[in-house]
């Protein structure tokens, strides 16, 4: 998989072809999904409810365009249907849209992980600064699958390019690189460790910028994937 700047000109030439209001590149959150090819419908409705008590409102989502004729059967077999969120902030300060995104991308995981299933649904990644595009692919079948990476209106800064799947799980979409945030060769030795040290201590979290709500986000740790999916 590929971490990327968002590529904002993509997103409005979408925009104007679903006849959106003008996206505004600031305070914009965009999120990847992983849905189920079955229920993707109702997994979104549940995302939609989640956004209206929230501190953002919805733009729209955008299918992503995919070439599945570069897929192996058992990636095709297991293949998502892939979307990306696109949602605004409601008068959120610049410096505090990730920190509230994050809150929201967390309590949408736990909603879904609850009403699903774990592995039912996945958030690839979720903020106003970068994307993540990911599969259980070749790497010489990345551009090839994902169509937006072809485009020549995807622009970006940097790269952060990842090839290695889990070796301790079955592979699954999710489960490729990046993950979310960052890109992580995994072998985390203090893993089970680092998980009962942080449910020991949830009860008695704090923080200036979550304030609150960082009740509402536990638990901290998603322990549905491998060390790498759990680091965050």
């Amino acid at each position: 998989g590929i971490m990327t700047q968002i590529p904002w000109k993509i997103l409005h030439q979408w925009g104007m072809e679903k006849k959106l209001n003008t996206i505004d590149e600031n305070n914009t959150i965009v999120g990847t999904f992983f849905l189920e090819q079955d229920g993707h419908d109702k997994a979104r409705m549940e995302i939609n409810k989640l956004i209206d008590q929230s501190n953002f409102y919805l733009i729209g989502w955008r299918e992503v365009p995919v070439d599945d004729s570069v897929l192996g059967p058992m990636a095709k077999d297991a293949q998502p249907k892939i979307f990306q969120l696109v949602i605004k902030g409601k008068n959120i300060p610049e410096d505090r849209i990730e920190a509230m995104g994050y809150i929201l991308r967390k309590k949408i995981q736990i909603h879904l992980n609850a009403t699903f299933g774990e592995q039912a649904t996945s958030v690839v990644s979720f903020s106003s600064k970068t994307i993540v595009y990911k599969g259980m692919l070749k790497s010489d079948a990345l551009e090839s699958f994902y169509k937006d990476l072809s485009n020549p209106d995807y622009e970006t800064l940097f790269s952060i390019y990842h090839r290695r799947f889990s070796t301790n799980t079955m592979p699954r979409w999710s489960l490729a690189q990046p993950m979310k945030i960052l890109g992580h060769n995994g072998e985390i030795n203090t893993y089970l460790g680092n998980l009962n040290w942080e449910e020991s201590r949830e009860n008695s979290y704090e923080s200036v910028k979550l304030g609150k709500e960082i009740k509402d986000i536990l638990p901290i740790i998603d322990t549905s994937g491998s060390d790498s999916y759990a680091l965050d």
